[in-house]
């Protein structure tokens, strides 16, 4: 599997298991606030790998088109 793939499933199952796990442990004082750092710390994951994807496809965009209007601008300038 790829690091991505690895990363988005972890985070993924710390997010949901963290979800799941407070209503349970909700009353222990040591349990709760394990649960609710596993759903931060997977929500945080996800957020990560989202972006990271976002970005990951503008660059593949901006890198097959060339001559977009912010090229355009820079070569209007050089004449």
């Amino acid at each position: 599997m790829k690091p991505r793939t690895e990363l988005l499933l972890c985070s993924g199952f710390f997010f949901l298991g963290g979800l799941l796990l407070y209503p349970i442990v909700q009353s222990d004082e040591v349990l709760a606030p394990i649960s609710i750092l596993l759903g931060l710390l997977g929500g945080a994951g996800l957020l990560i790998s989202y972006f990271s994807a976002v970005r990951r496809l503008l660059f593949e965009e901006s890198c097959k088109n060339p001559n977009s209007d912010h090229h355009k601008e820079d070569s209007h300038e050089n004449t």
